[in-house]
């Protein structure tokens, strides 16, 4: 991929406009975009997922608790300028 091709998918030609390198993670397998015309692309009107990082890590140590949901108050996220 390069900056100014196209790709293909969800019926539409989306340009490639920016390119970023996350090393070894899962990130570099993403597609990242805009939020609402991806929304608009898929037909979904609700995140699927977010991604959050954590003020203090190490005040999340039990891994136990990592793998209970954590409940967020969207509109505390809206207040502080992380969604629409």
């Amino acid at each position: 991929m390069e900056l100014g091709a196209s790709l293909n998918f969800a019926t539409r030609d989306w340009t490639i406009v920016g390119i970023f390198d996350a090393g070894k993670t899962g990130f570099s397998s993403e597609i990242w975009g805009d939020v609402d015309q991806l929304m608009q692309a898929f037909r979904r009107p609700v995140y699927s997922s977010i991604l959050f990082r954590l003020r203090d890590p190490a005040g999340f140590r039990n891994s136990s608790s990592a793998s209970k949901p954590i409940p967020i108050d969207a509109g505390s996220l809206s207040g502080a300028g992380l969604l629409p």
